[in-house]
């Protein structure tokens, strides 16, 4: 898939649960959740692997899987894998939880999910201009930045966030903070 530099590509993370998970997959998501890293940017080390300062455990978030959005009901898979350190799943509420924490492990049950969605197809890649407002539904799409090299001069890029007063709510109770 071919597009300009620096521009941001996102997919539908409703689209994904919706029509491209399987009805056990969707299940065992619907009843699960993620945790993930502090401190992300050491790739597929351990916690003791990583150097640097060690995180405040009580600032480690846990998430849903699937995040239900409060306005509409609509489900969307939600989980970035780049981050997860750890999976709770299970199929039903009732269910023992089954921990994975093997980050290969984690990384293939994730990556055999979303790799499905990231296809042309089912990318969109809206065009800009110097000056555009580009706005998007954080809890219901994931995106990224194409690169921008630094041959072709400075790139400025404002981002603002809003902070949720809530935490998403999955479709199952699970432990989530």
């Amino acid at each position: 898939m071919k597009s300009a530099p620096g521009l941001t590509p996102f997919f539908c993370c409703s689209q994904l649960y919706e029509e491209l998970m399987r009805e056990d997959e969707r299940q065992m998501a619907d009843n699960s959740w993620v945790e993930y890293a502090a401190f992300p940017q050491g790739k597929e080390l351990t916690e003791g692997e990583v150097k640097g300062p060690r995180p405040d455990e009580a600032k480690i978030r846990r998430y849903p899987m699937v995040w239900v959005n409060p306005a509409t009901g609509r489900k969307c898979f939600q989980v970035q894998s780049n981050a997860a350190r750890k999976l709770f799943i299970r199929r039903s509420p009732g269910d023992e939880v089954r921990v994975v924490d093997d980050l290969v492990g984690v990384r293939r049950i994730l990556l055999d999910i979303q790799l499905r969605i990231l296809k042309p197809e089912y990318i969109l890649i809206p065009p800009e201009e110097e000056g555009d407002l580009l706005l998007w539904d954080n809890w219901a799409t994931m995106h990224s930045r194409v690169d921008y090299p630094a041959r072709y001069g400075p790139k400025l890029c404002h981002q603002a966030g809003t902070n949720a007063k809530t935490v998403p709510v999955g479709p199952a109770a699970a432990p989530v903070f």
